[in-house]
């Protein structure tokens, strides 16, 4: 059974006369709603830009890392597996100021909403 899909089942039934009866059901599995990390934490470390997060109970694929400086585009910097719960920036340069957010992407490859997001200048 895959969320988001709709199965038609028919069943027809004889007796021992010849009668038939039959039946249809409709099952719609709903998808599941995951909910992005809201405690997110950031701070620098002398490798970078330090994230962490909480490890959710929810049935999740993987985790992408977002990272986007003011005024421009997010980019997908990192995917995860599901079960990590941190990631180091090492690509983050003196003076600049950047934004993070993390998602979960479900079983389906469907990707949450972006979570809270937290911004951080490295000095």
């Amino acid at each position: 059974v895959k969320q988001g899909t709709i199965y038609t089942y028919k069943l027809i039934v004889k007796d021992y006369f010849g009668a038939s009866a039959e039946a249809i059901t409709v099952l719609n599995v709903a998808p599941i709603s995951l909910i992005a990390p809201q405690q997110l934490t950031i701070s620098v470390v002398s490798e970078g830009v330090f994230l962490k997060w909480e490890q959710t109970r929810q049935p999740v694929k993987s985790i992408r890392v977002y990272a986007y400086e003011a005024g421009q585009k997010a980019t997908r910097i990192s995917e995860l597996k599901s079960t990590d719960t941190n990631y180091i920036d090492k690509s983050v340069l003196k003076g600049k100021t950047y934004n993070y957010y993390v998602t979960y992407v479900d079983m389906s490859g469907i990707e949450t909403a972006p979570g809270l997001g937290r911004s951080i200048k490295i000095k």
